[in-house]
């Protein structure tokens, strides 16, 4: 605890050693909309995705040295999806891994209806 500030701020998150980066080298994530439904028969479920979302994008170009907030913090709405090139073609990807992600958890009786 010796690094650690009394009433300091601090954001604690897995290490991807290669995120994502925007143009300028930015670190930034994907933000899209999903509505999962439950069906009366309890064991039914339908997955719906929305197209449309947000890039959540650093102020300064990452660095996997640099442990400031403004490189490594990607929380902020910054720019709307659909005005980012690649995501025509990353879209159909982010949607399969809901989809995993949704199986997996039907798999394993996570989740309730």
């Amino acid at each position: 605890f010796g690094l650690a500030r009394p009433n300091a701020t601090y954001v604690v998150q897995k290490h991807i050693p290669d995120p994502l980066l925007y143009h300028n080298g930015e670190k930034c994530h994907i933000k899209f909309y999903n509505l999962l439904v439950g069906l009366a028969d309890g064991v039914t479920w339908r997955l719906y995705t929305y197209k449309d979302g947000y890039l959540s994008i650093s102020p300064k170009a990452w660095s996997p040295t640099d442990l400031s907030k403004e490189t490594q913090v990607t929380i902020i709405r910054t720019k709307r999806i659909n005005d980012w090139d690649p995501w025509p073609r990353v879209y159909p990807k982010c949607q399969q891994g809901v989809v995993e992600v949704i199986k997996r958890a039907a798999e394993q009786g996570k989740l309730e209806g």
